[in-house]
């Protein structure tokens, strides 16, 4: 039922998960802790990961970003820290604008960045630019993310430009429910208002 409601993403199921077995092996006592530890190693997973990507680069580099991602947010931190940062760019990431809202949050923080909309990313990746993204659900056999990330890092494979995906054990989707996974539809006026009769609207 959980997955049903949310099938698109990871974090709630493995939070559903980690709460639910730690009850049945362990009693009703035990789910906080058991979600505190989860924390916990999200939080090291997020640094980790940031440090890890870091340490594949040897020059300052631009970062092209595509929806909005606290593992993202941590590269950009750490890439900064270490004098590995160039500029970002943030695609729109229509319709709800999240990219537009991290770009904003960035630019507050001191950060160069530009906002971009999603069908000009493409025109970033000049040279010295990485594709960084966060991700909704790690599968068995891919990566799930915002609709529109598949055709963005097919054009950073074409323009050269190395592409990462930064995630954290929440999003490993639990093997065994994997077959559940799908991507919902939204609201149809989030992209088009007052549609008239005879259009449909396809808004995963």
């Amino acid at each position: 039922r959980i997955v049903g409601a949310h099938p698109a993403m990871a974090a709630v199921v493995a939070v559903a998960n980690v709460a639910l077995r730690a009850r049945e092996a362990l009693g009703p006592a035990s789910v906080q802790p058991a979600l505190a530890a989860l924390h916990r190693g999200i939080e090291t997973d997020r640094h980790a990961a940031a440090q890890a990507l870091a340490a594949h680069l040897d020059e300052p580099v631009r970062v092209v970003t595509y929806s909005a991602s606290a593992n993202v947010v941590e590269v950009l931190q750490v890439l900064r820290h270490q004098d590995l940062l160039l500029d970002v760019v943030c695609g729109e990431s229509r319709p709800l604008l999240e990219g537009t809202a991290l770009a904003r949050y960035l630019a507050t923080e001191g950060y160069d960045v530009l906002v971009a909309t999603d069908a000009a990313l493409a025109d970033a990746f000049v040279e010295r630019t990485v594709l960084v993204v966060g991700a909704d659900a790690i599968l068995p056999e891919s990566v799930a993310h915002k609709r529109g990330t598949r055709l963005l890092a097919a054009w950073a494979g074409l323009a050269g430009a190395p592409r990462y995906v930064v995630a954290t054990r929440d999003k490993v989707y639990p093997p065994q429910l994997a077959p559940f996974f799908s991507i919902p539809l939204h609201p149809a006026n989030e992209v088009v208002h007052d549609a008239p009769d005879g259009l449909r609207v396809e808004n995963r």
